[in-house]
């Protein structure tokens, strides 16, 4: 078998903040030094860490889930499901048993994929409970979410927020003094 160096390269895997490197020369090139490899389509990085794989996976698979909602939006829920199931949900699972993170901030990240994918299957866009509370009256408009604090305190955000905090009894009053 015939190795060629510009294709092959070295990594050193430690926790130290220098780390000891040395040179190695195949067939008279010296092999480049790297801090992570992608090896059957996992990313391992130098220092062990499952940060830079894990925002590949998050990557391709909000890619997936743009395509998904895109041209499946108007079909039914169980071939919205499907698709799931045969071209997400392996992008999200490949050699899970490898890599899969205990840090809480890489569970969220592939957590928020799975909650857009499941409002997605469900067609359950709203992210706000649809159930009334004691504090709400009956002209209660649901909060309007918003990317940007440019939009967020513009007018019609800003206007069903004033609307809805008088309370409820007050409401209630002025409604049947009407």
């Amino acid at each position: 078998m015939r190795f060629q160096p510009s294709k092959c390269n070295i990594i050193t895997f430690a926790r130290k903040k220098k780390p000891v490197y040395f040179d190695y020369v195949l067939n008279g090139e010296k092999l480049l030094q790297v801090d992570s490899i992608k090896y059957l389509g996992v990313f391992i990085t130098s220092d062990l860490s499952w940060d830079k794989h894990v925002q590949f996976i998050c990557n391709k698979g909000n890619r997936t889930l743009g395509v998904l909602q895109r041209n499946l939006s108007f079909c039914p829920s169980d071939v919205k499901l499907t698709a799931y199931k045969g071209l997400l949900r392996p992008v999200l699972e490949y050699a899970s048993s490898v890599w899969d993170p205990h840090q809480i901030y890489l569970q969220d990240k592939l957590d928020s994929i799975q909650r857009r994918s499941a409002r997605f299957i469900s067609s359950t866009f709203s992210r706000e409970p649809g159930r009334k509370t004691r504090g709400m009256h009956n002209l209660h408009f649901c909060h309007l979410y918003t990317r940007s604090n440019c939009y967020k305190y513009s007018f019609l955000p800003n206007t069903v927020k004033d609307w809805n905090s008088p309370p409820a009894s007050l409401v209630e009053n002025s409604m049947h003094h009407n």
